[in-house]
């Protein structure tokens, strides 16, 4: 059984708002923000990124290891990468797809991954 949170979600269906918020924030990027919103992007999109690893080599499903593993440095907000807007608009879309794509992959379990297999 999963651990619930203080809201009554399981992590697994937590571990998915989570993919759904970041996929969301990164397609509402494709309107004009003030800069700080796109900074804020970069911490969000980074640390789910991070987190997705984490789930993924746990259930040792390297290419999303890698897929998002690329996500993480491409979002790193400590060391950014500087591309114009028309560049980041489709790569916000296709992380937004990754994200999306990922939720019946990876699911986060009680201290421990597990793939949708």
């Amino acid at each position: 059984m999963s651990e619930k949170t203080s809201h009554g979600l399981g992590a697994s269906a937590a571990f998915a708002v989570v993919r759904i918020v970041a996929a969301g924030l990164l397609l509402w990027a494709l309107a004009p923000h003030p800069y700080g919103y796109y900074i804020a992007l970069r911490w969000v999109t980074c640390a789910v990124a991070v987190y997705t690893v984490i789930v993924a080599a746990q259930a040792e499903l390297w290419g999303w290891v890698v897929a998002f593993g690329a996500v993480a440095l491409l979002f790193n907000p400590l060391v950014p990468v500087h591309l114009d807007r028309g560049t980041w608009s489709p790569i916000d879309i296709a992380v937004a797809a990754l994200f999306a794509g990922s939720i019946p992959f990876l699911r986060g379990g009680k201290g421990r991954a597990q793939s949708a297999s």
